[in-house]
């Protein structure tokens, strides 16, 4: 069965609002509220054996080396983290799944920020931001759509209520609405062109995506963020959790006959326990009948 799978590029840009630090501190994210964030996160998914190395392991990857101290790449780090683990690692693994079973697949990202959140009205800190279910409402034709007149205000996140549609965004719309048309009816978003693009299947040989930018400039790129799923899927799964029972320690020949002495001493402490019990045991039944005859014949 054909197979559509996408993300946003932002998918994880939510938890910028759900910090209570990171907002108190004007959407700037430090490096102690990341290496939070990384504790907090790990937790919540049952990262509590070999805890340390793990996180460090989560810092190293979300660690923008080319500028460690950059303020705004921490940021952009930290919306990422949450993006890979929630939604791009499953899907990036998903897609691998279906194509491994000879199923045809498509694979995208958005990546084009609503006209919106390019002005500068705009907060800082949302400017070229895709957040979360981005995607769908360009699908769906919102863009077309009157807010207000068709009483949508309440349906949509504030991210899209915000600021309204402009022109570039209905013709995002208009471009992702004739792929979806097509892949509807011929399992296949581009049969033939459309806005001068043609839609690359995502293989086991080459995981191709297009990457939605403008709609005169989205192209076929491959392996989308497959690093960094196969860090959450592969890797930390299986490189600090033992996979095969420990073999026994070795012993030396004194130890291991000291550990079969042991055992015999115990064991043979135990049946002398019991034997012991069992005849304090007859004894007393023993006595008590002999009581009862003497009174009988008394």
């Amino acid at each position: 069965m054909p197979f559509m799978s996408g993300v946003t590029e932002d998918e994880g840009y939510s938890w910028l609002f759900t910090n209570s630090k990171v907002q108190g501190n004007n959407f700037q994210v430090t490096q102690a509220v990341m290496n939070e964030a990384i504790r907090a996160l790990l937790k919540t998914e049952n990262y509590t054996i070999n805890a340390e190395a793990v996180e460090e392991s989560v810092r190293f990857m979300y660690t923008h080396w080319p500028d460690p101290m950059n303020a705004t790449m921490r940021r952009k780090q930290f919306v990422n983290m949450y993006s890979d683990i929630y939604y791009k690692a499953p899907a990036y693994k998903s897609m691998n799944q279906r194509a491994a079973l000879g199923a045809s697949v498509y694979q995208y990202v958005l990546n084009y920020s609503r006209e919106a959140l390019k002005q500068p009205s705009s907060k800082e800190f949302a400017h070229g931001f895709v957040p979360h279910m981005e995607d769908i409402f360009f699908m769906l034709g919102f863009p077309f759509l009157d807010n207000e007149r068709h009483n949508l205000q309440n349906l949509l996140p504030f991210t899209v209520r915000r600021g309204g549609w402009h022109q570039g965004d209905r013709n995002m719309s208009d471009f992702m609405m004739q792929m979806w048309g097509n892949f509807a009816k011929y399992s296949n978003p581009t049969p033939v062109r459309v806005f001068n693009t043609t839609w690359e299947k995502f293989t086991l040989m080459r995981d191709a995506y297009l990457v939605m930018n403008q709609t005169n400039t989205s192209y076929i790129y491959e392996s989308y963020r497959a690093r960094e799923s196969a860090f959450w899927c592969n890797y930390l799964p299986t490189a600090f959790f033992p996979t095969t029972p420990a073999p026994w320690p070795t012993e030396t020949p004194v130890e291991t006959e000291r550990r079969h002495y042991m055992i015999a001493t115990w064991i043979t402490v135990t049946l002398g326990g019991i034997i012991l019990l069992t005849l304090i045991v007859v004894c007393c039944l023993y006595v008590r009948q002999r009581k009862g005859v003497d009174e009988m014949d008394f």
